[in-house]
């Protein structure tokens, strides 16, 4: 754990150019139009309108529902005049956006608000800027490389108390000090740490997000073993959370390609996308969407059938359709889809699928692998 950074005060805070968030982001991101009022658990974010800004309010709604997340088109002004002060939960400052000025902003806004947690998000791993912005009052400083599990983490480790910055590229900077995140956890693979490879096995399922119970049953032990394994993981982290450990693991390639052979060799589990889906019941002979359509959905099967009349194919249970004309540049459906019974189905609206492709990685690369061989085999059918 990093020290507590002396607190200083300043009057300067360089403007953010950012544009008013589209009507799609709320109530998850309300306008700058709107007047910043006082809520209860609010989260301030100085970041450009884009697909990285949608992901991180997945990301933040994820972890607390309840969460208002604003965006402002200049921080500086929160509070500058004692009229519109807010307490926000969180603020989240774009380090690339801001530039130089990311310092300023950083001492501003804490001096301002300091009882926020303050997570810069940048491209840079260089040790002295980011320890000069954690001695600012930042709270965590999170590499744009972080995926959905990884930010998560950092969210908990930061609510918890604990301040939070990527291991660097050496064990010390200049003055000797140690480098590393977490308590002086360093950037070592799992098996340096003295996991088994059983233990390496669990923490990869609990970085996907899965309970012990739910581990247990994908790897046919008892929930007991489970929680002991977990117990002997965190000892040889030297971490005190799952979370923390999540961290650790994320900076492992081992574990890192583990995941991805994970996708490429299993189907992908669904069961933590269902609760941001639309459920849709459907009779037998109805239309889904017709050939040329604007395409704005994504389907998953729950219970049924659903043909895909031009292309000959035919979605079942867990089946994924629908994608392609959510990434074409038209939008228009390449087929005519029609229920071959009675079908239930789970629905993902395109600005969803977006964030979900930002929020896990393992979903892009599922949607990825489904979009190239049925184009694949669109292309051998014309043949």
């Amino acid at each position: 754990m990093h020290p507590q950074p002396a607190k200083k005060r300043h009057d300067v805070l360089p403007s953010s150019a950012l544009r008013k968030a589209p009507d799609r982001l709320r109530p998850a991101v309300q306008s700058e139009a709107r007047s910043v009022g006082v809520v209860q658990r609010a989260a301030l974010m100085g970041f450009e309108t884009g697909l990285e800004t949608e992901g991180l309010v997945g990301v933040l709604r994820e972890y607390d529902r309840a969460l208002e997340v604003q965006l402002h088109a200049d921080p500086s002004t929160l509070g500058a005049d004692g009229a519109d002060r807010s307490e926000f939960t969180w603020i989240l400052l774009d380090a690339d956006g801001l530039g130089l000025a990311v310092e300023a902003g950083v001492v501003a806004l804490h001096a301002r608000m300091p009882h926020a947690h303050v997570l810069v998000f940048g491209k840079s791993e260089f040790v002295p800027e980011i320890d000069r912005l954690l001695r600012r009052g930042a709270a965590a400083y999170v590499p744009r490389r972080f995926a959905h599990d990884a930010i998560l983490a950092v969210l908990a480790l930061v609510e918890a108390g604990e301040r939070f910055r990527p291991a660097s590229e050496n064990p010390t900077d200049e003055h000797g000090a140690d480098q590393h995140a977490i308590g002086g956890v360093a950037a070592r693979t799992l098996s340096e740490f003295g996991l088994t490879k059983a233990e390496r096995e669990v923490l990869m399922l609990v970085a996907q997000g899965k309970t012990n119970l739910q581990i247990a049953l994908e790897l046919g032990k008892r929930e007991g073993t489970v929680r002991v394994q977990m117990s002997s993981i965190l000892k040889k982290l030297k971490v005190s959370n799952r979370a923390a450990a999540i961290l650790v693991a994320m900076r492992d390639p081992t574990m890192i390609n583990a995941q991805l052979e994970r996708v490429q060799e299993k189907p992908l589990d669904l069961d933590w996308l269902y609760p941001h889906m639309d459920f849709r019941r459907c009779r037998a002979g109805d239309v889904l969407f017709r050939k040329g359509d604007l395409g704005r959905e994504m389907y998953v099967v729950q219970r049924g059938r659903v043909s895909l009349t031009q292309l000959g194919l035919e979605m079942h249970e867990k089946d994924i359709f629908g994608e392609i004309a959510i990434f074409a540049p038209n939008h228009r459906r390449t087929s005519t889809a029609v229920c071959a019974m009675d079908t239930d189905l789970f629905v993902l609206g395109e600005e969803q699928v977006r964030q979900m492709h930002y929020v896990n990685p393992a979903f892009a690369l599922t949607v990825l692998q489904l979009i190239t061989n049925r184009l694949l085999a669109d292309r051998q059918r014309g043949n």
